[in-house]
């Protein structure tokens, strides 16, 4: 069996959390981020700290932000009302001073590359906060109208 973790990703990562002046998100393939600091205080999204530790999380520990593969905390998929917008926007925003609603943005336009495994399930579907059809539509309506001008 391989091992797994009931921790988040975020729980065996050695980077520090603290408050930073970032004031906008950054790419994850933008510029390089720093070794020491956590990712989401430089305003990387990094889904660390509401994913399962199954991974034994190797991306975090290389350099690499969480992307979110082996799927979501037990917290984000049986709270009714949260989910990894409202989880990352709140950590986020509180180590830096981008604002939850760019944050909340942010993680809506990369909807299609959060949790591969898991986003299908029910207990994420049925959540009141849970929008990804509608995202998805909104992203591939501004991808089209951009393509159209």
């Amino acid at each position: 069996m391989p091992e797994q973790s009931r921790h988040s990703v975020c729980a065996k990562c050695k980077r520090s959390m603290r408050k930073t002046e970032v004031a906008s998100l950054k790419a994850n393939s933008e510029g390089i981020p720093d070794r020491e600091e956590c990712f989401l205080s430089q305003g990387y999204s990094c889904l660390g700290s509401v994913t399962i530790d199954r991974c034994l999380s190797p991306c975090p520990l290389n350099g690499v932000p969480c992307t979110g593969c082996a799927g979501a905390t037990m917290q984000v998929l049986t709270e009714p009302n949260r989910d990894i917008r409202t989880e990352i926007a709140e950590r986020m925003s509180r180590l830096t001073r981008i604002p939850r609603e760019e944050i909340v943005a942010g993680i809506e336009r990369s909807a299609k590359s959060h949790y591969s495994y898991t986003m299908a399930t029910s207990m994420i579907g049925r959540k009141p906060t849970f929008h990804i059809e509608k995202w998805i539509a909104e992203e591939e309506s501004d991808h089209e109208a951009g393509n159209l001008s």
